[in-house]
């Protein structure tokens, strides 16, 4: 009844409030270290370490945490905590689902992630309520435990999860064995965290596997802005790995070889382009460079009817951001009858 009285703003130094707050919170320690406790406080430490402090209580001593979900809701405990460090509350960030089948580790997550800054979606305790919450809660990042009570495990929860929702998932471990590892990878995890662990390292992982969740579905944005682009193009579009197979192209570049869009995939771009022409073709690419990405030549190409027809192409070479190749991209035009008129003007 107290903390629910703890009104939304208030001075980061009020005594008062940290008194009646830390009455509740500390007599589970004993006269002792609740005393201990309370004359620090007065003494006028700052509220958010001594928040941090008795944050550290729960997670370090075990016997201390069923005394306090007894006494208090764990949204109760973590709002009063918030408002004492940020005074009128905190801005909602990312929201988390917490999934941990042991009940005190579940609300202490809770509770730091709330701490944290964080919007905790909701908890659950098996991969099957996990996918359920999943479905209802959509939230930014799910924390899982690999190894969960009940047919789901962590790591096949997990995978469903990707699968389904494209729910980004960090992993929570007691474990880190290279066969448990392995199985947890299979579920393209966005991090690991191994138990036990500072709050810190919790909140690093966090901020790493949102970022690059975001930056993944900037990338898959990007990518189909440029198939809705490259599609309507009348010109021909391809992408290619080092080799020549074939990554994308568009709906001419098909028409054009007389090939289906999904018998291309995979196809190399070699096949369509005379044996003799296979080296020149290959070191006009594989030359391209960070600081020279593109080049434009000619080469002749095999049509349908057995015929060789001329293409004037421009190769792009596309590296990361960290400078590393990702594939390469052609787009060309068919140049056959210029090639033939500027052939009878010589003659």
């Amino acid at each position: 009844p107290k903390l629910k009285a703890v009104p939304k703003a208030m001075p980061a130094h009020s005594t008062t409030m940290i008194k009646s707050v830390f009455f509740i919170l500390c007599s589970p320690f004993g006269g002792g270290e609740g005393a201990a406790l309370w004359g620090a406080a007065v003494k006028g430490c700052r509220v958010d370490r001594l928040i941090a402090f008795y944050h550290k209580k729960i997670w370090g001593i075990s016997k201390i945490t069923p005394h306090l979900t007894k006494r208090l809701g764990a949204s109760e405990l973590n709002r009063a905590t918030i408002q004492l460090i940020n005074g009128k509350g905190f801005m909602t960030q990312a929201s988390i689902l917490v999934v941990e089948d042991e009940n005190i580790v579940n609300l202490s997550l809770c509770a730091i992630l709330e701490l944290q800054g964080y919007r905790v979606a909701g908890s659950a305790a098996t991969g099957e309520d996990a996918l359920r919450k999943v479905e209802q809660a959509r939230p930014d990042l799910v924390l899982m435990d690999i190894h969960l009570a009940g047919r789901l495990d962590g790591a096949e929860a997990a995978r469903l999860i990707r699968q389904r929702f494209n729910v980004p998932v960090v992993f929570l471990t007691a474990y880190s064995d290279s066969e448990t590892l392995q199985r947890a990878r299979q579920a393209e995890p966005f991090g690991f965290i191994v138990k036990p662990f500072k709050e810190q390292d919790l909140n690093t992982a966090i901020t790493i596997a949102l970022a690059k969740h975001a930056a993944e579905l900037r990338l898959l944005h990007s990518q189909q802005r440029y198939r809705d682009i490259a599609e309507d193009m009348p010109v021909l579009v391809c992408r290619f790995q080092s080799d020549g197979a074939l990554t994308f192209v568009n709906p001419l570049f098909g028409r054009y070889f007389a090939q289906s869009l999904e018998k291309l995939l995979g196809m190399s771009l070699f096949q369509f382009i005379p044996a003799e022409e296979h080296e020149r073709v290959r070191s006009r690419y594989l030359g391209l460079t960070v600081e020279h990405p593109v080049t434009t030549y000619y080469h002749r190409v095999l049509s349908p009817d057995g015929s060789l027809r001329w293409l004037r192409r421009t190769d792009r070479a596309i590296f990361d951001e960290h400078s590393k190749l990702i594939e390469y991209q052609m787009v060309g035009e068919d140049i056959t009858e210029q090639r033939q008129a500027e052939e009878s003007l010589r003659q």
